[in-house]
């Protein structure tokens, strides 16, 4: 068996899943009240305004997989990842709408990387892959494909895990808190499920 070379390995996806602690098991989603809205901060404002981007462009990148993955487990996990995240960009729209402000969907995000940024408070969305490897990532397909892929969307996710650590840190919106706690929850198991499939992957090479 020869191993597939990944710029993102094993070792590093275990350390992701390592270093994100879930806080607690998903909630069922729901729209923001207007009481819990009314009580929020600066750090609430700029979590939902950065994860809804966050969150648009993992969309983006999990409809890439069907036209190009020949993989059955990484076709379901973009699409259980599609189906989880696209509600939530609602509830991060309504919360931006309640909180009175405003991200328009087209305003870019700066890039980082997984360990640029610990949280919101320079602004701008922790682990968004940059557009020229999204770019390299549209022009790959079958194992290729597969091995970047699951290794950018493992960045992607370390980024939001950070984000979200730094809502319950420093938020005051509980609807935005829970929703953090979700995403803590979700994406660290699914780091862990992302690391477990690109070890599978190179086994079966």
């Amino acid at each position: 068996m020869r191993n597939v070379h990944s710029p993102f390995g094993f070792a590093a996806l275990a350390a992701l899943a390592l270093s994100s602690t879930a806080c607690s098991g998903s909630q069922p989603a729901s729209q923001p009240s207007t009481a819990q809205a009314a009580q929020h901060n600066q750090s609430d404002v700029d979590f939902v305004a950065a994860m809804a981007q966050h969150h648009q462009q993992a969309l983006d990148l999990a409809e890439l997989v069907p036209d190009r993955s020949q993989n059955d487990e990484v076709k379901a996990l973009a699409a259980r990842i599609r189906d989880e995240q696209a509600p939530e960009i609602d509830q991060f729209r309504a919360l931006e709408k309640e909180f009175g402000a405003s991200t328009p969907a087209s305003t870019p995000m700066p890039d980082a990387s997984p360990g640029a940024m610990a949280g919101m408070d320079m602004g701008g969305a922790a682990g968004m892959v940059p557009e020229n490897d999204v770019e390299q990532l549209r022009n790959l397909s079958g194992l290729k494909f597969d091995t970047r892929w699951i290794g950018l969307m493992a960045e992607h996710h370390d980024g939001a895990v950070k984000m979200a650590q730094n809502e319950i840190a420093k938020g005051q919106s509980p609807e935005a808190k829970r929703i953090a706690q979700n995403i803590v929850a979700a994406q660290t198991a699914e780091v862990a499920e992302l690391g477990a499939l690109l070890q599978q992957i190179s086994a079966e090479k």
